[in-house]
């Protein structure tokens, strides 16, 4: 496969919601036109994102955001002889970026495009509804790049990881619901792909932040390591 194969492989999620740069999707286009698998996967992710919005109810735009928009832009700095066109984000990537953070919904999206079975595309899109459903999501952040958005759902809550390693043997990870910093643990997870999706039974309405550590197998019942994710 050829370099530009594989970076259009990982700009796959970000080009079905509007998020690439416009000097970029020339040549990422012609790939896609060109390769029968990169068109065959973006096809599919296409279908995803119509089928969110359709489980999805659109939420307004917060007041005055719009505004703050467009003041955030002019005050921008352009570099010398550069066009005063403002390139705003699509109206998908909007939605998106309101509530999750970006890094994550694009891994979601681009592993229901990678998903042949039903049931887990059906878990995938029922974590991304919770995370864009829910306008105070937690976003959790760690070293190398990994990133985590914990959010209400119908059972309790739901935690999506990205780019998180697999734990060292005969440990795993635990999450941890802060109040005023005092932990209670939510479960207890293990990762073997990019992207996690962890089910908790606990709810969110009274808790503030959230960690995850890495723990002995048997679990513990307060962390005994630092964070390896955590909300600022």
């Amino acid at each position: 496969m050829s370099v530009i194969h594989d970076q259009t492989q990982t700009l796959l999620a970000a080009y079905g919601i509007g998020a690439v740069p416009e000097q970029e999707l020339p040549e990422l286009r012609a790939h896609i036109l060109g390769c029968e698998k990169c068109f065959a996967e973006a096809e599919c992710l296409a279908c995803s994102i119509e089928v969110l919005y359709e489980v999805v109810e659109p939420l307004p735009l917060p007041k005055g955001f719009e505004q703050r928009v467009m003041k955030a832009a002019v005050r921008g700095q352009r570099a010398p002889g550069a066009s005063r066109r403002v390139r705003l984000p699509s109206p998908r990537a909007l939605i998106l970026a309101g509530a999750v953070g970006m890094m994550t919904a694009t891994f979601l999206l681009f592993g229901i495009a990678r998903i042949d079975s039903v049931d887990h595309q059906s878990r995938y899109l029922e974590a991304l509804s919770a995370l864009i459903s829910d306008p105070d999501a937690l976003t959790l952040h760690g070293p190398g790049g990994s990133e985590a958005v914990l959010a209400s759902s119908v059972n309790g809550s739901v935690l999506v990881v990205v780019n998180l390693g697999e734990a060292p043997r005969d440990h795993r990870y635990q999450l941890w619901l802060m109040r005023d910093g005092v932990p209670k643990l939510a479960g207890t997870f293990d990762v073997s792909d990019s992207v996690t999706i962890v089910e908790s039974i606990e709810s969110l309405a009274e808790y503030d932040g959230a960690a995850v550590s890495l723990e002995p197998e048997g679990g513990s019942s307060q962390p005994t390591t630092e964070p390896v994710l955590a909300t600022s």
